[in-house]
């Protein structure tokens, strides 16, 4: 964390641990269009786009659920809070989100520069005219809630009744969020009523604004270009699960092979060498070849002095033939 967002954390933690907090009993309520949540009077008839058939004050407004449903629609409201005080008097707190170009482009109020919040600031100050029912803001500030820069601004509005309103607005996530308390006074106080909303109320105010919280406040860039940034992912991760698909298969397949490989190229087992004592390695034993030849001779010898028999019988017979010859 940098030193200034250190220094504006602490500033914010003194700023709200030291502000007054109103002791009229809250009770939370979740505004899941807006994915935000908020604190809310818990003597307040309190209700969202969907209304109860058994809502205490559709009998008071003549309204069915389906109508209240309807004029909520139309004046984008999200959520309503109505109750009575003791004098009488009706306060409510309205939430309300429009959504358009305008609200998109600047997307969140926390970076916006700062003719911008000229501006915007400008626009309050000036919303007095005929067309928009004599409304008058002032007072107008900066405030931080839930993470989202609002603008707070206090009003009246000249109608058949005066209306005394505090104002919170921000544009978080391309949304424009209001959220308004309007105090409703009693015809009793005639001209003498006051122009403002009073001091109960408005400390009322900034403590249930002191409990709205979002779900998320999301990037310009990741809302902008989020989509083209989880297709690039997406397809980085499929790319990849490719490549480790091909690497395994290759691999296994090359494992297959590997067994065949192996047998055409391991060398054949080398005889173990066996010791011999002086004595053996002196009687060594003679070639087979030499043995064969030792076991013939004997064989040779018989064959060779009988057939030198046979030739001296020959040879004796042939004598006796010739001496025979010559006798005659």
């Amino acid at each position: 964390m940098s030193i200034k967002a250190l220094i504006a954390a602490v500033l914010m933690l003194l700023t709200v641990s030291g502000s007054a907090l109103s002791d009229v009993p809250l009770t939370e309520y979740r505004v899941r269009e807006l994915e935000m949540t908020i604190n809310l009077p818990a003597e307040a008839y309190a209700t969202g786009r969907k209304v109860d058939p058994a809502f205490p004050l559709l009998e008071t407004y003549g309204m069915t659920a389906e109508q209240l449903e309807k004029n909520y629609k139309d004046r984008d409201i999200y959520y309503n809070a109505v109750w009575y005080d003791n004098d009488a008097e009706v306060t409510e707190i309205v939430v309300t989100m429009t959504e358009n170009h305008d609200t998109r482009s600047m997307y969140d109020l926390n970076i916006a520069e700062q003719h911008q919040i000229d501006w915007i600031e400008e626009l309050y100050l000036n919303y007095d005219s005929e067309s928009q029912s004599g409304a008058r803001y002032y007072d107008v500030s900066n405030v931080n809630c839930g993470g989202a820069n609002f603008f707070r601004a206090k009003g009246t509005v000249d109608a058949e009744k005066r209306r005394n309103v505090l104002e919170y607005m921000t544009i978080v996530n391309g949304r424009k969020i209001e959220v308004t308390m309007i105090e409703y006074l009693s015809e009793s106080d005639g001209e003498e009523q006051r122009m403002t909303v009073s001091p109960e109320h408005e400390l009322l105010m900034d403590t249930v604004m002191q409990s709205v919280e979002f779900d998320e406040i999301k990037s310009v860039f990741m809302a902008r270009y989020g989509g083209l940034v989880r297709a690039s992912v997406f397809t980085g991760i499929l790319a990849i699960a490719m490549l480790v698909t091909f690497a395994v298969n290759k691999f296994l397949t090359q494992k297959a092979k590997q067994p065949d490989e192996q047998s055409d190229i391991l060398p054949e087992p080398e005889e173990e060498a066996v010791e011999c004592s002086p004595e053996e390695e002196n009687n060594e034993t003679p070639p087979l070849s030499d043995k064969l030849t030792e076991e013939e001779a004997p064989a040779k010898e018989q064959a060779a002095a009988e057939q030198a028999e046979e030739e001296a019988a020959e040879e004796q017979g042939t004598e006796e033939k010739t001496t025979e010859e010559n006798k005659e």
